[in-house]
């Protein structure tokens, strides 16, 4: 658990963030990038999601999804933001989690 501890001390300080999803992202993608909005911001960041495309209209119940920057139609006002860009962070961190469990895995 080393790396989610490293990742915690890397957001004690307040910091711009960008959060992105894949194009055309699914419920998956977009509740993942929302979620992670939510949390980060209730820490104090300032931070925006970007998806690289348009998203399916059935997805706008998710709260916050009003605030999500769709790059294509506002590319110049996207590109502005680009500060730090956090890929999916769920996936991220999964991987990094799994590198180190298979890592011990392998030490034994």
């Amino acid at each position: 658990m080393q790396e989610v501890q490293q990742v915690y001390a890397l957001l004690k300080q307040a910091k711009k963030i960008i959060i992105t999803t894949h194009q055309k992202p699914d419920g998956d993608a977009m509740g993942a990038a929302l979620g992670l909005y939510h949390f980060l911001h209730k820490l104090g960041h300032e931070v925006k999601v970007i998806s690289p495309t348009n998203w399916a209209s059935f997805l706008n119940w998710m709260p916050g999804c009003d605030l999500v920057l769709d790059y294509e139609a506002k590319k110049e006002e996207a590109e502005k933001l680009f500060v730090l860009l956090i890929f999916y962070f769920v996936s991220i961190l999964t991987s990094c989690i799994a590198q180190n469990a298979w890592s011990k895995f392998l030490q034994k």
